[in-house]
């Protein structure tokens, strides 16, 4: 299957809804992102992971790289915690894979309220060019097994998460909606 045309991202998201970009080039209006020629490695640590977590994480790349034309790869099971540094040592690349981790309230104490998780990406200088290289996803295993279990959980009849928008995910999970 041919990968969709890559856009611009500012291009992309002009007639899109509010968004803003985390981190610009030194230009100011060039925003930092992943390099669409190079895969993405991540890995998950399996650690507290819900029934059918692992399938929910890798249903979520690849939606993510359908609608960005990204290539992510999955390199396994990891061991590490969720905040980390780059382990390069590890990992025999130079950097590390994005780590997806499902943490509990006792490690990240925000899943106590109604944050189901928590997303960010590194990044380094290449060539002039600040690009995401790597970066971590930590999932609430407490939120995500009561999810899953849920009335409308991929066992249940009804949408499964592989027909559910992450949008109407998120607009019933939380009590403001989208971020």
């Amino acid at each position: 299957m041919a990968r969709p045309a890559l856009l611009d991202p500012v291009q992309a998201l002009t007639g899109g809804g509010a968004h803003a970009f985390l981190a610009h080039q030194s230009d100011g209006r060039t925003p930092v992102a992943y390099d669409p020629c190079q895969p993405i490695h991540y890995v998950i640590r399996p650690d507290n992971a819900p029934d059918g977590g692992a399938e929910l994480v890798h249903e979520a790349f690849a939606r993510v790289a359908d609608v960005t034309g990204l290539t992510f790869v999955h390199d396994g099971g990891a061991g590490e915690q969720a905040s980390r540094t780059w382990d390069v040592d590890r990992y025999d690349r130079p950097w590390s894979p994005v780590l997806v981790t499902w943490e509990t309230t006792e490690e990240e104490p925000e899943y106590l309220t109604d944050v189901v998780g928590q997303a960010g990406s590194d990044s380094l200088p290449i060539d002039g060019v600040l690009i995401y290289t790597t970066g971590t996803v930590s999932l609430s295993a407490s939120a995500f097994d009561r999810m899953l279990a849920s009335s409308w959980g991929p066992s249940a009849p009804g949408p499964s998460c592989s027909t559910r928008s992450a949008t109407s995910w998120a607009s019933t999970t939380s009590p403001t909606g989208p971020s």
